[in-house]
């Protein structure tokens, strides 16, 4: 069976455009819901360029909308992620349609470039 891949910007905001340069993520905070509907499985790429502050440390959540609660669960995460580098959350099967990335960010005056992105799969 044919899968379709769909690329997606979280972090920074999809519509920045291409060449937009990356602003540093000094708190903690999150993307609006993002509707999947279809999507059967997301690879999430944390890819941090620079870092710095004493303990500045990052964590990335993937949270799905719980339209019952009206609450966010979270479905994957990251380990506190305190390096430059490239990070994959990966959640496989995908059962829910509403989406969000969460980041946490501490230690003291924190600055975070990364760029956050996502490939969801489904059928084509």
């Amino acid at each position: 069976m044919p899968y379709v891949y769909k690329p997606y910007q979280f972090v920074p905001k999809p519509y920045a455009g291409s060449g937009a340069i990356n602003v540093p993520l000094t708190a903690s905070g999150a993307t609006g819901l993002i509707n999947f509907e279809g999507a059967t499985s997301v690879v999430v790429t944390i890819d941090i360029t620079a870092i710095s502050g004493a303990s500045a440390t990052i964590t990335v959540s993937l949270d799905a909308y719980d339209e019952t609660s009206g609450k966010y669960v979270s479905i994957a995460n990251s380990s506190g992620l305190t390096a430059t580098g490239t990070t994959r959350l990966v959640v496989n099967p995908l059962s829910d349609v509403g989406l969000r990335v969460s980041w946490t960010i501490t230690g003291t005056t924190p600055s975070i470039t990364c760029t956050i992105s996502g490939k969801f799969t489904g059928p084509a």
